[in-house]
């Protein structure tokens, strides 16, 4: 087991069937090069399909049952994210990858091990050309800032395309890792004061990489794909999802953010969702 870079991942059992996606996906493209961590937001067991892939397991489940019935999601409510360093001590790079996710090749992650470096944050803004029929920021993000964020930020900030914290990478002594727990761990004072009404992981961490001084290596759309935004395209000759415009650069991190997680795409003829363990099987019927 490596000691260096770490893969970090997690979620409730509702959300067990994508991590085992991501982790399967993880092991399929990168053999044992990363160690893989994960966080058990639930009481709920973990099924073997994890627990026998990932090097490490914590749980955070101590605030779940809280949890119940506010807006937003658990890992900013937690805060997870931002405690990764802390919850799986030792290693050089830390990377967190959304259970949503799932990886074709580790091109992303080579990029981001040596961009941490240099930078604070490895992130991915969503924009793209490939975006273009999506508004940016969307409705959504604007709502969510005027949920979770005091009113009296400045309306050029809000406007900026938001930084997608499904994939976030840094080396272990970054600010940006106590940073962002602090703007998290505000987030709740003010919920609990009745100033904010939304969980978010993105907001906080907008915010502060546009009012401190937080460098940023920016991830390109291939890095953490947003397939709400745009589908990806399949390549015959390779098998993958690559974007839909020459050269067809192929993807490394696919992104099921949203709805797009139950949503079916036509590849090559066949009607299939964009989940890993379905898009391989279709990649088998049509080889064979």
């Amino acid at each position: 087991m490596s000691r260096h870079h770490l893969i970090a991942t997690g979620c409730d059992a509702a959300h067990f069937e994508l991590a085992e996606d991501l982790v399967a996906s993880i092991r399929a493209a990168c053999g044992a090069s990363y160690s893989i961590g994960f966080v058990r937001f639930c009481n709920t067991p973990l099924p073997n399909t994890i627990a026998s892939q990932a090097d490490l397991v914590v749980s955070c489940s101590d605030a779940y049952s809280q949890f119940n019935g506010v807006n937003g999601f658990y890992s900013a409510f937690g805060p997870i994210k931002p405690r990764i360093p802390t919850l799986f001590p030792g290693y050089n790079i830390y990377t967190w990858i959304d259970a949503d996710c799932w990886i074709q090749n580790d091109s992303a992650l080579n990029k981001m091990e040596g961009a941490s470096e240099n930078f604070d944050i490895c992130i991915h803004p969503e924009y793209d050309i490939h975006y273009f029929k999506t508004s940016t920021p969307t409705d959504r993000t604007i709502s969510i800032y005027q949920w979770a964020m005091p009113k009296n930020i400045d309306a050029n900030i809000i406007r900026k395309p938001m930084f997608n914290t499904g994939v976030v990478s840094a080396r272990r002594d970054s600010k940006i890792w106590n940073m962002w727990e602090t703007a998290l761990l505000e987030l709740r004072m003010r919920y609990d004061r009745g100033e904010a009404s939304f969980f978010s992981d993105q907001i906080p961490l907008h915010y502060l990489i546009h009012t401190e001084n937080i460098s940023v290596f920016p991830l390109r759309a291939t890095d953490n794909w947003q397939t709400y935004a745009c589908a990806p395209r399949l390549r015959i000759d390779s098998r993958k999802l690559c974007v839909p415009t020459f050269p067809h650069e192929e993807i490394s991190i696919i992104h099921l953010a949203g709805p797009v997680k139950d949503s079916y795409f036509d590849l090559a003829g066949q009607q299939t969702r964009l989940r890993y363990r379905d898009f391989t099987k279709t990649m088998q019927r049509i080889s064979s």
